[in-house]
């Protein structure tokens, strides 16, 4: 039940993830990319923090005591990638195509499964299809060019780097601290990282910051607050490279919602590509055993 659940939540945090490109988009349009992730790190950060206090008083007189040192550590693993592949991300859409970007960003659903293999974490037959099915999926539904790598695609592949690492650091500390305290942490020290080269890189104007607000908000609040709790929440009770499957819906959600929003229509192959992308997504939730040949014995 608890994994059924933690599939479903991490679903709907993918919704809202998709959503929030659309945001993102229109707020590129006045503000840079320090200066947008700036505001809406910090002012993730002030919503959270009431919430984090009470939660870590309520910890201290349930547990007598409060583990700050994985706390302190996860926090800051988890914020520095997130901030890096927040950065990289935006910077590398500006300088890439959208498809390429959504294509290159989502490639974590590879990397995550190679990482954990290293960790010495290994996955079941049909978790490696369907990231294979899953990786051809988005190349369908993304790709519409000719695939040449150039600076923007290089930002964006340390950007899905970024995502993997973040995805596994996440699995790894949501088990040993309180998941609310884990999620402001990371989003404090993203902020912090992005202090500096706001005002030194992008020095933002108020004008700007002011016509940019209103996205800001949007995704300040349900991208950064509520999703990226919710990820550390149900990351718990999944698999990281099933988590990282699921979450690389992102792409067709955000394509849905500029067919909503933007009015911008979905061709026949990016329909194709997400029936993949969806097929790939359901394998890798089939029982194992479905997946287990047995020996037979030879006389």
């Amino acid at each position: 039940m608890k994994k059924n659940f933690s599939i479903f939540t991490l679903i709907f945090v993918t919704i809202i993830w998709g959503s929030a490109f659309i945001f993102q988009e229109i707020a590129s349009e006045h503000i840079s990319s320090f200066t947008f992730n700036f505001l809406r790190f910090g002012m993730a950060s002030i919503v959270l923090l009431p919430f984090v206090i009470i939660s870590l008083l309520k910890e201290k007189k349930k547990n007598g005591y409060i583990n700050y040192k994985d706390i302190i550590i996860g926090s800051l693993l988890c914020g520095v990638t997130l901030s890096i592949a927040s950065i990289t991300q935006q910077y590398g859409i500006g300088l890439s195509s959208a498809s390429k970007a959504g294509f290159i960003t989502a490639c974590y659903i590879v990397i995550v499964p190679i990482i954990s293999l290293f960790l010495g974490k290994k996955n079941t037959i049909n978790v490696y299809l369907s990231v294979g099915i899953t990786l051809i999926g988005l190349y369908v539904f993304c790709i519409n060019e000719s695939f040449k790598l150039q600076l923007g695609d290089l930002l964006l592949i340390i950007c899905a780097i970024s995502f993997a690492f973040q995805i596994i650091v996440v699995e790894k500390f949501s088990k040993k601290v309180n998941n609310l305290v884990l999620s402001f942490g990371q989003i404090f020290f993203s902020f912090i990282i992005c202090i500096i080269p706001c005002f030194v890189i992008d020095k933002p104007t108020i004008s700007q910051i002011g016509n940019g607000i209103l996205p800001v908000l949007y995704v300040a609040i349900f991208s950064t607050c509520l999703c990226y709790t919710l990820q550390i929440v149900s990351q718990k009770n999944i698999n990281p490279t099933v988590a990282s499957l699921i979450m690389s819906c992102e792409s067709i959600f955000s394509a849905i919602f500029g067919f909503i929003i933007l009015e911008q229509v979905l061709s026949t192959r990016e329909i194709i590509g997400a029936l993949i992308m969806i097929l790939g997504i359901i394998l890798a939730q089939l029982p194992e055993k479905w997946f287990k040949f047995k020996k037979r014995n030879c006389k």
